[in-house]
């Protein structure tokens, strides 16, 4: 009997190898096996497959966060909205990096088209996640897009909560405190 086809065996293995290398120094042996990886990662085919595997229940049944991550980095260049629908799941992904790289490729959609109520809410979302990573990334973006002012009252209402969760030594909280002061 024939095990069935995984969408992760759409994805080319060089790619898949490619994509779950965690650092520069693996990802050149990669290419040095696969002298052609570059033009196959660049295949719309292949950014099909990597969108419909993260769509799919694969990652969450056999885990891989580094090829998560690393297939929504790559993904960045050509963020759309068809594609974040499909794979918008992972916002609640167990990995906190992975739900970090879901936001940067929401982000990459959103900050180019100056969706600020887009990337409020976004960033709303962020700040009540329960990994620090998560949260920290909010408040900096909130910071370097200086959107404090607009989102005053949410930020107020999420310090007590901070508080309230014990985050209130934590970097985020301490940012969020600084753009509130300075208002």
């Amino acid at each position: 009997m024939e095990k069935p086809k995984k969408l992760i065996d759409e994805i080319p293995i060089e790619v898949r190898q490619y994509l779950a290398a965690s650092e520069s120094l693996a990802r050149a042996g990669v290419q040095e096996k696969y002298p052609g990886v570059k033009n196959t990662l660049q295949a719309p085919a292949t950014r099909h497959a990597i969108v419909r595997y993260l769509a799919s229940k694969e990652p969450w049944a056999d885990p891989a966060p580094d090829l998560i991550m690393n297939a929504l980095s790559f993904l960045l260049q050509g963020a759309n909205a068809k594609e974040l629908e499909a794979i918008h799941a992972l916002i609640e992904y167990p990995n906190p990096w992975v739900r970090v790289r879901l936001c940067e490729y929401m982000m990459a959609i959103y900050y180019p088209a100056h969706d600020q109520a887009a990337m409020a809410g976004l960033f709303r979302q962020m700040l009540a996640d329960p990994d620090e990573i998560v949260r920290v990334r909010a408040a900096r973006w909130i910071k370097a897009l200086n959107l404090a002012s607009g989102m005053r009252p949410a930020l107020e209402e999420w310090s007590q909560s901070a508080r309230e969760h014990k985050w209130d030594t934590q970097e985020s909280f301490e940012i969020i405190q600084g753009l509130i002061k300075q208002q």
